[in-house]
């Protein structure tokens, strides 16, 4: 592993020399609108679309975002997709399409099947690389560079459906893997492949003191878990008792502030971490330093982006009004304002909403910052209280009670009047009227629109602590365990049905 490791040491200089200054965004945004609809020009997509005719115009942002409405998956499903699964050849994307990622289901609560083209394999395949290429700044000693890295993700082990597999994307990536990357990442094939979580964490456990591992990759909520059974079963002081080359955490897929205390107790040094920005739509974004606040958004990979302002986000909710949701271009955002995030990637999936919600933190270069999803934001009567506001109300909290809440979600009472928080924590809390009025309190600093709301239109919300093992059991009734799976933190009204109904089984 030593030459593997120096390799990559030397490949990662040589390569971060090269492109360190190769920065700039608006003439690649344009070059890779332009590719991708002369790739998509043929299809069926780009025929009733007249992507010849978009690319004839020299506006062609206007043109694009004028004559292809806003899609969500599931409209892009019935009018496009469906056919392209039952076998149909060049529908959304002209490339071939052998693989679709089932998605984790968190908004509507069930999956969806994301194709996955050869292109845009080979952009994730890129991405990775020029992560690797980012460490190489950070002046990391050597003996790191022979240490492995450790995904936690879902399984490997694919299903053939007619013409195409589907299966995790972490599955389809590890199948189209390249032989250098096998030889320093963990847990391997074998493990890998298996798709029941807690035969997969045992099999983790078991082999964990075999490896030096140098860099954790994956969910916060389930890498949080692996650490714990590592420390738990070998009666550690600490995770670096066994890694002790462990200096990075890339993490994704969930806020890492609610998991970050945990995460730090079983670590004897800090770990570094760092942000990334993968779903199974594509890699939009990494940090490439822990001092930066933010993620530098990828500009050349083979993705198109377009954004909505916070005033458009109720139309983005409905089907019928995407037609009236007007879209702005990269050169065109500002810092520190919200936008709904509209893609168009190398797979076919045009003018998506992907339905996350962005801010800028710089604009030289572009870094951005999660703040949650469009159908994830509390909004009763006009509160808009978004994921990020939720997450930072709750760990204020936490700190005035000294405790730890790896779990949440919300539900709006039946009648409107208030939001119900459900909270998972392995310690207790006395007085939770108290701990309801104090995160009551903090949520209207951090939102003028719920401060106003609380006033007049709705209640102080109800608080109900759980042990956090109820939120994982809910999740692997219904298979939801491992990989991208996470808890959505707020429940739709199907959501909630199925969530009471099994709590109801414990009162």
């Amino acid at each position: 592993m030593t030459f593997v490791g120096s390799l990559i040491k030397n490949t990662t200089r040589a390569s971060y020399q090269y492109k360190s200054n190769r920065n700039e965004p608006h003439p690649e945004q344009r070059k890779v609108l332009e590719t991708l609809l002369q790739k998509g020009r043929k299809t069926s997509f780009g025929k009733i679309y007249n992507f010849s005719r978009i690319l004839e115009n020299e506006r062609v942002f206007e043109s694009f975002s004028e004559r292809i409405p806003i899609y969500t998956y599931e409209r892009l499903y019935k009018e496009f997709l469906k056919y392209q699964l039952s076998g149909s050849k060049k529908v959304v994307w002209s490339g071939e399409t052998n693989y679709y990622a089932l998605t984790s289901g968190t908004t509507e609560g069930g999956s969806k099947r994301v194709p996955v083209s050869d292109s845009m394999i080979k952009q994730f395949q890129k991405t990775t690389l020029q992560q690797l290429i980012a460490l190489h700044e950070l002046n990391l000693p050597p003996t790191f560079f022979k240490s492995s890295v450790l995904t936690i993700g879902g399984s490997t082990k694919l299903t053939k459906i007619k013409n195409y597999w589907e299966g995790d994307l972490s599955g389809i990536l590890q199948k189209n893997k390249s032989l250098i990357y096998r030889l320093f990442t963990k847990p391997g094939n074998t493990i890998s492949s298996i798709k029941n979580w807690d035969e997969k964490l045992a099999a983790i456990v078991k082999d964990a003191k075999k490896w030096d591992v140098g860099v954790l990759a994956g969910s916060p909520v389930w890498v949080n878990r692996v650490l714990e059974e590592i420390v738990n079963e070998y009666q550690l002081n600490s995770i670096h008792d066994i890694w002790p080359n462990l200096k990075f955490f890339l993490h994704g897929g969930v806020f890492l502030s609610t998991y970050e205390s945990s995460i730090n107790k079983l670590c004897k040094q800090p770990l570094i971490y760092l942000d990334t920005y993968l779903t199974s739509e594509g890699y939009f974004a990494y940090q490439k330093h822990p001092e930066e606040d933010g993620m530098h958004l990828l500009t050349n990979h083979g993705i198109y982006y377009e954004f909505v302002e916070e005033k458009y986000f109720d139309l983005l909710l409905s089907d019928k009004q995407l037609h009236q949701v007007p879209t702005i271009t990269l050169g065109e955002v500002s810092m520190n304002k919200k936008y709904a995030l509209i893609i168009s990637i190398s797979s076919g999936l045009w003018r998506y909403c992907i339905g996350d919600i962005i801010t800028f933190t710089s604009l030289e270069p572009h870094l951005l910052k999660i703040l949650g999803r469009v159908k994830h934001t509390l909004n009763i009567v006009g509160e808009h209280v978004s994921m990020d506001n939720m997450n930072s109300a709750l760990q204020k909290t936490n700190k005035v009670f000294s405790i730890q809440t790896e779990e949440y979600c919300v539900v709006p009472s039946k009648d409107n009047s208030y939001h119900h928080w459900y909270i998972g924590s392995n310690q207790t809390v006395a007085d939770t009227e108290r701990y309801a009025s104090i995160l009551d309190l903090n949520l209207e600093e951090l939102n003028d629109d719920y401060k106003s709301q609380r006033k007049y239109n709705i209640a102080k919300p109800k608080v109900t602590f759980l042990p956090l093992q109820k939120f994982y059991e809910f999740m692997e009734k219904d298979g939801k365990t491992g990989g991208q799976h996470k808890f959505p933190r707020v429940l739709n009204q199907k959501q909630a049905y199925d969530w009471e109904a099994f709590l109801s089984r414990f009162d």
